[in-house]
């Protein structure tokens, strides 16, 4: 007799770049506001994780010193999402709250749960709660977030990589 089971399977893709720029609008000692705009740039197929179109957005970042090492942020983000030729999507306002410490002068580490509008009609906006890890050396950062999901538009589990370049 010959037992059945389910099978789990994993998938890795990459998807489509995005690139962006900011500009620090307000750069006090304890308080530090910054606007930014961002672009997503359809490389990927459609037939994978690409939707075949551009999608654009702006962010306004607010960052507040409590500390010599610790601060606290909150981030509003708003995009207008290219609609795949099966898609109406809906463009998504997110915010999120984060607590950073700096770790022994070159580590950082953050807290941080984000929530948002669906993109989606009929669905739940995403919710989800993560953790980021970074290393920053010369200018240069480079890191690791993992972010657990609590609705059915995000992801269960997810991890990443960051990495920014000094100019």
């Amino acid at each position: 007799m010959m037992g059945g089971g389910a099978t789990t399977h994993f998938r890795a893709a990459a998807g489509d770049p995005t690139v962006q720029a900011g500009w620090r609008a307000v750069n006090g000692a304890r308080t530090a506001v910054t606007l930014s705009a961002a672009a997503k740039i359809p490389a990927t197929d459609t037939t994978d994780y690409g939707a075949g179109q551009w999608d654009v957005g702006g962010a306004l970042a607010l960052t507040r010193h409590a500390g010599a090492t610790v601060f606290f942020g909150l981030d509003v983000s708003y995009w207008h999402l290219g609609d795949p030729p099966t898609l109406d999507f809906r463009d998504p306002v997110t915010a999120t709250a984060s607590a950073s410490d700096v770790l022994a002068n070159t580590w950082g580490a953050s807290l941080f749960v984000t929530g948002g509008t669906s993109a989606l009609r009929g669905y739940a906006g995403p919710v989800s709660l993560g953790a980021t890890l970074t290393r920053l050396d010369r200018g240069n950062l480079w890191g690791l977030t993992a972010t657990v999901g609590f609705t059915e538009t995000v992801p269960d589990f997810s991890i990443g990589a960051t990495w920014r370049i000094g100019f």
